[in-house]
C-alpha cells in the first residue's frame, strides 16, 4: 500500500498509512502569522478511516525555522501504530467543546459591549 514517511531534520518521526479502501491521510505544514510575522509553524501527519468512522493522529509537533521536512510517498506495509485515534463523533463533540469555550471567553470578554 502507498504510505507517507515523514523525516524531520533527517530522522524518521512517522510512517502513516491506512490499509482501507476508503480513507485520506496526509502530512501537512501549518504557518500562521501574526502582524505579518511567523508566530507557529506546525507539522501535522494524520488521516481519516472512512470505512470506520475514525480519526487517526501519527505525529504533531511545532517547528522551528531552518527545519527540514522530507515527505516520501513509498509502497510498503510497514506503518507507524496511531499515537492517537477516536471516533468521528467523538471529534464533534471535541469541537463543540472547543467552540463552547471560545463563545464563553468571548462572551466575558465582549460583555461590556453586548446588548440584552
Amino acid at each position: 500500500m502507498e504510505i507517507i514517511e515523514v523525516l524531520l531534520n533527517g530522522q524518521k518521526v512517522c510512517r502513516a498509512g491506512i490499509s482501507s479502501k476508503q480513507s485520506s491521510y496526509g502530512a501537512i505544514i501549518n504557518l500562521a502569522a501574526s502582524e505579518g510575522r511567523p508566530s507557529l509553524i506546525n507539522l501535522d501527519v494524520s488521516g481519516l478511516n472512512i470505512e470506520k468512522s475514525e480519526h487517526l493522529h501519527w505525529f504533531n509537533s511545532n517547528l522551528e525555522f531552518n527545519d527540514e521536512v522530507t515527505i516520501r510517498i513509498i509502497d510498503s506495509t510497514l506503518v507507524d501504530e496511531p499515537t492517537k485515534r477516536y471516533s468521528v463523533d467523538e471529534g464533534k463533540q471535541h469541537d463543540l467543546e472547543n467552540k463552547l469555550q471560545r463563545f464563553y471567553k468571548l462572551r466575558e470578554e465582549l460583555k461590556d459591549h453586548i446588548k440584552d
